[in-house]
């Protein structure tokens, strides 16, 4: 499988989280977005969707205290 596709294997897979967890009323509409962007532009960084969604929740939670 090319990057390129793989690439856009883990956007939609990532989309797909975002948007259980703004169903189920975790995130809200704006940070669903603000993550699925930051993810796209630092995508190299992170080996799995997983990762940067568990890092990302770390920091904003670690913002909200």
């Amino acid at each position: 499988m090319g990057v390129g596709m793989q690439a856009l294997e883990q956007q939609v897979q990532l989309f797909g989280e975002l948007t259980s967890l703004t169903e189920r009323g975790s995130l809200s509409d704006a940070e669903a977005l603000c993550l699925y962007n930051c993810f796209a532009r630092t995508q190299d960084t992170f080996n799995t969707v997983g990762e940067y969604v568990q890092s990302e929740a770390q920091r904003m939670a670690a913002e909200n205290q």
